[in-house]
């Protein structure tokens, strides 16, 4: 296939449908070696989930919907892109305090793992990329919009370093990635990706 996944780097070789049976499965990939031939580790991409059994890899189906929490309680261990969550008035509307003399809404994520979050709300997007992590939802909110929450993921879960223990690392190099030692791990160390919740809050203007 000429599509990649990722980067150029990482070319897609299609895996035909019915080829993959309940129980143990071994895909290879033989390739003519040659100078644009790239010795990368192999990625298992597609429809499905992942459920951990300490290195044991079990694929399963993707959950129907998913509620705030770590990705690997829902079978997504690995994954990695974006994730939008999308929150209906009637999800959210219990949340709402007594907002009546409120003259802003805001929206807050409680927790979250990834490199910013995008909040669209009423036809207007803000990126949460640093504090105070707040987006107006004031519109949303009195018209009974729904609001939409995407987590933009980071791929330290596909690309490691995935076996060691310190989590996470203050930084990133090819030290992190060991193979023995004090800092190794037979087990998955992953890192907890995910919305955790969200909180909506009322704001009131200074009046003189």
């Amino acid at each position: 296939m000429n599509d990649f996944w990722v980067d150029d780097c990482f070319k897609k070789m299609e895996i035909p449908t019915g080829v993959l049976k309940p129980g143990v499965n071994e895909v290879t990939a033989d390739v003519d070696f040659r100078r644009t031939t790239n010795v990368e580790a192999l990625y298992l991409i597609g429809d499905f989930g992942v459920k951990l059994e300490h290195r044991r890899r079990v694929l399963t189906t993707l959950p129907t919907q998913i509620g705030c929490g770590n990705y690997a309680d829902f079978a997504m261990p690995f994954y990695t892109g974006n994730l939008t969550y999308l929150l209906s008035p009637e999800a959210y509307r219990p949340l709402l305090a007594d907002f009546a003399d409120a003259d802003r809404i805001v929206l807050t994520p409680d927790a979250f793992t990834g490199a910013c979050v995008k909040v669209m709300a009423a036809g207007k997007t803000a990126v949460l990329g640093w504090e105070p992590f707040e987006a107006d939802a004031t519109e949303a909110v009195r018209k009974g919009l729904p609001i939409e929450v995407t987590v933009v993921g980071t791929r330290m879960n596909v690309f490691g370093p995935l076996h060691e223990t310190e989590k996470p690392a203050w930084a990133c190099g090819p030290d992190n990635y060991v193979t023995t030692g004090e800092r190794w791990t037979d087990d998955y160390s992953l890192l907890s990706s995910g919305l955790r919740g969200f909180i909506f809050k009322g704001q009131r203007r200074k009046r003189g």
